[in-house]
């Protein structure tokens, strides 16, 4: 059956006008936002050049490590796994280099809650001797801030290692060996009788 071109227009009119009346008579949906938008989140942020070592520890304590990274508001320059001489293990992360540092120990394992902080040479000599464990004091740093207690002692090798007996006024003697610039490792007297008669053998 053929359906003339009249016809067809006012099938196509009628077809319209249904589809107008369908749209008229669905329900018009309203979306109202009350209220008042809420502020930005502030970004964390944990300033640390600012700050003494006293005032770090007292932010950072209970704190891991993972939440400490997202809070200081700086780069860390070593992110370093560590071991103490009695088999603790330990976590350094360090920010700044020679001359302006800050030193933060963590706990080897999970979830690596802070332990302690360094500033200065001093306060990283202590840290090292605290821990037993090696956050790395430059020669440089070493020499420069304990010069009045330090005494060379003469390695009978030579093997680009430096050693100095250490003698502050109402501490323990410390014996510091240090290898291309950086400490090495903190010995007793015993350990240093043994080293320097090991040399002599070689």
């Amino acid at each position: 059956m053929q359906i003339s071109y009249r016809k067809y227009i006012w099938i196509l009119i009628g077809c319209l006008a249904l589809s107008a009346y369908a749209q008229e008579q669905e329900p018009e949906i309203i979306i109202e936002l009350t209220g008042q938008p809420s502020a930005p989140t502030a970004q964390p942020g944990i300033s640390i050049w600012d700050k003494n070592t006293r005032q770090l520890i007292k932010l950072l304590r209970g704190k891991t490590r993972e939440e400490a990274l997202y809070q200081i508001a700086s780069v860390s320059t070593k992110d370093t796994p560590l071991t103490a001489t009695n088999g603790t293990r330990y976590r350094l992360v360090q920010y700044g280099r020679e001359g302006g540092y800050r030193k933060f120990l963590f706990r080897g394992k999970n979830p690596q809650t802070f332990v302690d902080g360094a500033t200065t040479p001093q306060e990283t000599l202590e840290l090292c001797i605290r821990y037993q464990v090696n956050i790395d004091l430059t020669e440089n740093e070493f020499l420069t801030t304990f010069a009045k207690y330090i005494t060379p002692v003469l390695l009978p090798v030579d093997n680009g290692q430096t050693l100095y007996e250490l003698a502050r006024p109402g501490q323990e003697k410390r014996f510091l060996l240090f290898a291309k610039g950086h400490l090495l490792s903190l010995l007793t007297q015993q350990q240093t009788d043994q080293l320097l008669q090991e040399q002599r053998t070689l």
